[in-house]
């Protein structure tokens, strides 16, 4: 019964942690912070987290999540809106050529991109262009 109560005590905290974030994606360890979770309930904040993502609570990318915005709503200002994913990706005329995609930068400088249609490899990214973006943006090539 005790061990019950610990899971929903954790999935309330981290849900209203998320709810406060208002659409910013945030880690598992910046969660675990702001809901003041010990370092020992690690795997069961993760644990409930997967759970939620699973239920559509929660929207994970990658290793962040975030709380998606209701239908209808724009995300906050200064959020990056994750891509719909509900038909294949499609591309504007004029752009042809290009291709969306995350960025996994590496800690010598370079990066690769994940195509986010998931038709081909990653794409090779010089360090002085991986340079100019995060771990973990969404990016167009050219």
């Amino acid at each position: 019964m005790k061990a019950q109560e610990g899971q929903e005590r954790r999935r309330s905290l981290l849900l209203e942690q998320l709810r406060r974030a208002a659409g910013k994606a945030l880690s598992l360890r910046e969660l675990m912070q702001r809901a003041k979770l010990h370092p020992g309930e690690r795997t069961d904040a993760k644990r409930a987290l997967r759970d939620l993502a699973r239920e559509g609570q929660v929207s994970r990318d990658g290793k962040r999540f975030s709380v998606p915005a209701p239908r209808g709503e724009k995300a906050p200002a200064g959020t990056l809106a994750p891509p719909r994913r509900d038909g294949p990706l499609r591309l504007r005329s004029g752009r042809a050529g290009t291709l969306l995609g995350t960025l996994k930068k590496h800690k010598d400088g370079f990066g690769f991109v994940a195509r986010l249609d998931r038709k081909g490899e990653d794409v090779f990214v010089p360090p002085d262009e991986a340079a100019k973006a995060l771990d973990g943006d969404l990016v167009r090539i050219e």
